[in-house]
């Protein structure tokens, strides 16, 4: 049953769908009885809300907060903890539709749940398909510090305390290394994340956690191929054409993409990447950027890892903070 978890094959159970039909919604009981007994819906039948089906299924004030062109976000609580909602489609979907995205859903849930990597700190993985007709929805933790394309301004992504240009530098990378850790987590075990963006890295409190596994794949150890994904402007040139395949290195592309999002506020424009940064940008960070960024795969760094160890000598994560001067009197 998709309210109370009993029978999971089953459409829903005659318990739920009697306080179903007493206490929240009767016309949604009848639909779901009707699916119970495997009779067809009555045409005409007004459909559910995103919001009611979230209700029906026992969560409490389900508010929608986000819509992009893959879908909608929802967040409702349930025993005073909030959760989040992706709705893939953003719309009521055909039976066919709505089963591809249950799959899609599932297959997210069991990369985090069987391979060591969907137990990073900071991965945010799918923690239940739900499907009631005519929605699916992605449970997930709820972000509620927002995604860091929020965090970037026009002048890019200012680090808490981070007064001079070195400082923020230092503190854009300090702040981004536990993503680049995921990232690189994942690929030891294997796996390619192809969609590495500022909005696909929520924070979760005040812990930093990458999303969205929608487009990962394996890369195996023969070079297993691919087909081309992610998003324009972050995914490495020619990710997006249908001849080419992904790998580690176009995961480390993204990543330096995404560095030099938080350091200008810019897209970079491809060929002068390296001239969006501003000149304080130190130059060892500049390199690094610079082989991350690479037109040519084989200049990039191998894997994230590669890049996590260039970055934390650039900028350890438990560096002492910058000392304050005496004051004069």
């Amino acid at each position: 049953c998709p309210r109370c978890r009993d029978e999971p094959e089953s459409c829903g159970c005659l318990s739920c769908i009697a306080d179903i039909s007493g206490l929240h919604d009767r016309r949604l009981a009848i639909r779901l009885l009707r699916r119970w007994l495997g009779e067809p819906p009555i045409d005409g039948a007004p459909s559910m809300t995103p919001e009611a089906a979230l209700q029906s299924l026992g969560f409490d004030e389900p508010e929608e907060i986000l819509e992009g062109g893959m879908g909608k976000v929802y967040k409702a609580r349930r025993d005073g903890q909030y959760w989040a909602f992706k709705m893939p489609g953003g719309k009521r979907m055909s039976p066919q539709k709505c089963a591809e995205i249950a799959r899609e859903g599932l297959r997210q849930k069991a990369l985090a749940g069987e391979h060591p990597w969907g137990q990073h700190p900071n991965i945010l993985p799918v923690l239940e398909v739900i499907t009631i007709d005519p929605y699916v929805f992605l449970q997930l933790e709820y972000a509620d510090g927002g995604s860091l394309h929020e965090r970037i301004g026009p002048t890019g992504y200012t680090p808490r305390g981070a007064r001079t240009p070195a400082e923020r530098a230092h503190g854009c990378v300090r702040d981004i290394l536990p993503v680049i850790d995921a990232v690189a987590h994942m690929h030891e075990c294997g796996w390619v994340h192809r969609d590495i963006k500022p909005g696909n890295v929520l924070f979760v409190g005040s812990t930093v956690k990458l999303a969205d596994f929608g487009i990962a794949n394996r890369q195996s150890s023969e070079d297993e191929t691919i087909t081309g994904a992610g998003t324009l402007g972050f995914a490495a040139p020619g990710q997006l054409a249908d001849l080419t395949t992904a790998d580690y290195r176009d995961d480390v592309y993204s990543l330096g993409v995404l560095l030099i999002a938080m350091l200008t506020g810019r897209m970079p424009i491809e060929g002068q990447r390296l001239a969006a940064l501003s000149k304080s940008t130190p130059a060892e960070l500049q390199a690094i950027i610079a082989q991350a960024t690479a037109t040519d795969r084989m200049e990039r760094y191998d894997t994230a890892r590669d890049l996590y160890r260039e970055l934390e000598r650039f900028a350890p994560p438990n560096a002492t903070k910058r000392t304050r001067r005496p004051r004069r009197r």
